[in-house]
């Protein structure tokens, strides 16, 4: 703290005063509400907006002037005043906070709130016990018999709409006399007249929350209805449950494969290429075994007659189109390959069956209606048609790959995720 000190005598004055102005080092503006006092004296003043501050009626002698600031910190020095004196200061400070002392904030939940204001236990019964409950086919009875120790349950359950009677173990006194003293049940707030039926038929899946109130607090909540207790049931709302189940079982990478994952494109030509190969290698053993035993009857050709039992006819059938499906398949899948991601294997299956199965139709019908462009078609489906079906299935239809060891073959780092196109940093 720099003081400029410009003291001056007022003749007949027995005491003195002290005035001055606190400034911003840096920047010269007024600093505001800061406290000015002097140590020992009881004497303090607060700075205006122009930052001046006055004390009045100061004794004669040293004294030790504090400025206290909650930006600037406390900062002092020593100053003399004589008697009948006016002492005019200007005092430049610099930033320094004050360390305060940590503040702990506690936050409580409505439901925090009254099981604090009831004074009793409070019990309930979460969604990851519901969840666990519903996995094993629990109706309401079983999941408050296993969830709630102060509740007993006593009927035949096994029976279908039989009455099951729900007790708190503290609403009965002696040996049971045939009534059960069932606590007050309420459903997304409506009061149910008859729980005992209840109990049996409300599966545990479709119940959000249970929330257990002991006779103790029931009383005064819910009024004489709710003297043995009651339980406030939450349904989960319609839709909500399909929609949850829908997420559980929808895999992370459902839907079309996210290239933007990638350093580069799908490469359709390599993987095209290798389809083609490995379809032409299928086909020709398909056609060869199809050949032994499949074969077009003349001079009609309009059906396909059999040189072998039943069995070896239906697996050559299935041969010829299966192998060179399964290749077409296979070599895109291979050759579509990325350091990230592959094919999946049965999509381009699929794909490449749906153009085989035409192109057979097709060369077949040519025989008998002598059509050479129907001909045509149809081996062109049979040789191109597929790897092509699979080459853009494979593009279409991916699913990333395992991470390889670090240092491993084709191990990458995996490319800085987007955001619509932007790069996150």
């Amino acid at each position: 703290m720099a003081c400029f000190l410009g003291p001056w005598a007022a003749a007949g004055q027995p005491v003195a005063s002290v005035a001055g102005r606190i400034l911003d080092r840096t920047t010269d503006r007024p600093v505001v509400d800061a406290v000015v006092s002097l140590a020992g004296t009881g004497r303090e003043a607060v700075t205006n907006s122009a930052g001046v501050f006055r004390l009045g009626e100061v004794p004669a002698g040293a004294y030790r002037l504090e400025v206290r600031h909650l930006a600037y910190g406390v900062q002092s020095d020593t100053i003399r005043v004589e008697a009948g004196q006016r002492l005019s200061l200007e005092i430049a400070l610099s930033p320094e906070a004050i360390q305060l002392e940590p503040l702990q904030v506690e936050v409580y939940s409505a439901r925090d709130l009254r099981a604090r204001a009831s004074g009793v236990r409070f019990t309930e019964v979460t969604r990851p016990q519901l969840e666990a409950a519903a996995l094993r086919g629990m109706d309401l009875a079983d999941l408050l018999r296993t969830a709630v120790p102060s509740i007993r349950v006593m009927g035949n359950q096994a029976l279908a709409g039989h009455p099951i009677c729900v007790e708190f173990r503290g609403a009965r006194f002696g040996r049971y006399d045939g009534i059960c003293r069932s606590p007050a049940v309420y459903v997304d707030g409506v009061p149910i007249l008859n729980p005992t039926y209840l109990y049996g038929t409300l599966p545990a899946q479709d119940v959000a929350r249970i929330e257990v109130v002991p006779p103790a607090e029931a009383g005064a909540r819910f009024g004489t209805g709710a003297l043995w207790g009651a339980l406030v049931i939450e349904t989960v709302p319609p839709g909500a449950r399909g929609r949850d189940e829908e997420l559980r079982l929808r895999p992370a990478d459902a839907g079309p494969f996210d290239w933007s994952r990638e350093a580069a494109p799908h490469n359709w030509k390599r993987a095209l290429a290798f389809s083609l190969a490995a379809n032409g290698l299928g086909l020709a053993a398909g056609v060869a075994l199809a050949d032994r035993c499949i074969e077009i009857v003349p001079p009609s050709y309009d059906r396909l007659g059999s040189r072998c039992p039943t069995w070896s006819t239906l697996l050559t059938a299935t041969a010829a189109v299966a192998l060179p499906a399964a290749g077409s398949a296979l070599g895109a899948t291979l050759g579509g390959r990325t350091d990230r991601s592959q094919g999946v294997f049965t999509a381009g299956l699929i794909a490449g069956t749906m153009a085989l199965v035409p192109g057979y139709a097709l060369v077949i019908s040519s025989r008998r209606s002598e059509w050479e462009k129907t001909g045509m078609v149809g081996k062109l489906l049979l040789a191109v048609g597929a790897p092509v079906a699979a080459t853009f299935s494979d593009g279409i239809f991916r699913m990333l790959r395992a991470p390889e060891p670090s240092g491993g073959r084709g191990s990458a780092p995996p490319p800085p995720p987007t955001d619509g196109g932007n790069r996150l940093p």
